[in-house]
């Protein structure tokens, strides 16, 4: 029997617009979020070139309208050491920044502690954190300014388990898993290059964790981290780090709920409440899903410009049905 749950709010996507609009844009994008059961996205500021400013932002938004995209969106503002002013002058017109702790091709990157000791100083929205470490080393700015804080992608039971003690201390700190650290880990070598992603694949016993995390309220949301790149980009000797998954948000998700390892509650807090709280959408649609309808992912279910997906071949337990105004 069918269902109807809040669209689902999906917290990290790349749409690559501006200036990778070969790998996706906003009409395919839009089109693969709708298939997966997703009416809500947050689009990361890593873009060519990289969005740092008021403008940036404000170009970028212009870009976006004009493909007319059929979801809500949200976009943070990206920072560098040299930028911090700049993000927080824009902070009004954006969900909030995205920090990288490692370098990203695209320039994103801050170093310093004093850069980030300034802008936790001024921000008044939401820092996003990508650090492939760990969060020990913004845990000290958030001890210290009191600042709402979400870590990126968390893929280890040790960095969850960082997370529960901050949470625990009631500091104000938020994590995300993503699909691909929930169903796949270190065992899925015959992927290759495909797998690779930024963080890493982690081991079974992680997944696990991850899991855990999401049915004892540890974990806040569950995203996609939608990055695609081209097969060529995949399949070249360093393999582009991510790869596309949006299109099949709900029917992954359901079917953990069928595997028992999470429940529709788990989803609607993961993918809606929580999402929708930190981040400010309004969100008024809605998606009807088949939970029973079991299938498996071919080539043709793929929604993404760039064509491919590591979860081809997968049999998975849920299906969307349609999405209402």
């Amino acid at each position: 029997m069918a269902i109807t749950l809040p669209g689902l709010i999906d917290c990290h996507v790349h749409f690559r617009v501006p200036g990778q609009e070969y790998k996706e844009d906003w009409i395919t994008g839009s089109a693969a979020a709708l298939a997966g059961g997703v009416t809500g996205v947050v689009d990361m500021p890593s873009n060519v070139p990289p969005v740092l400013t008021l403008a940036d932002i404000e170009r970028k938004h212009q870009i976006i309208k004009s493909q007319n995209p059929n979801i809500e969106y949200k976009l943070p503002v990206g920072v560098t050491d040299s930028s911090i002013q700049e993000a927080l002058a824009a902070q009004d017109q954006t969900c909030g920044f995205k920090v990288f702790l490692q370098p990203h091709a695209t320039g994103l990157f801050v170093q310093s502690d004093e850069a980030l000791d300034q802008l936790y100083q001024g921000a008044q929205k939401i820092v996003m954190i990508h650090d492939d470490t760990g969060p020990e080393r913004i845990l000290q700015f958030v001890r210290k300014y009191k600042k709402p804080t979400y870590f990126c992608h968390v893929s280890t039971a040790d960095h969850l388990e960082q997370i529960r003690e901050a949470k625990n201390d009631r500091l104000p700190v938020y994590a995300e898993v993503t699909l691909h650290h929930l169903f796949l880990d270190q065992s899925n070598q015959q992927l290759g290059n495909r797998a690779k992603v930024n963080p890493t694949l982690a081991t079974p016993t992680d997944r696990a964790a991850l899991w855990q995390g999401i049915r004892d309220g540890v974990v806040d949301t569950i995203a996609t981290d939608h990055a695609p790149h081209t097969v060529a980009e995949k399949d070249s000797t360093d393999g582009a780090a991510g790869f596309p998954s949006i299109e099949f948000f709900a029917p992954l998700l359901f079917t953990g709920v069928a595997e028992g390892k999470l429940t529709v509650d788990d989803i609607i807090r993961c993918c809606y409440t929580n999402p929708r709280k930190l981040f400010g959408f309004e969100h008024t649609r809605a998606v009807v899903i088949d939970p029973d309808k079991t299938w498996t992912i071919r080539p043709t279910d793929i929604k993404s410009k760039c064509g491919w997906s590591p979860y081809v071949g997968i049999l998975v337990t849920g299906q969307v049905i349609s999405v209402k105004v």
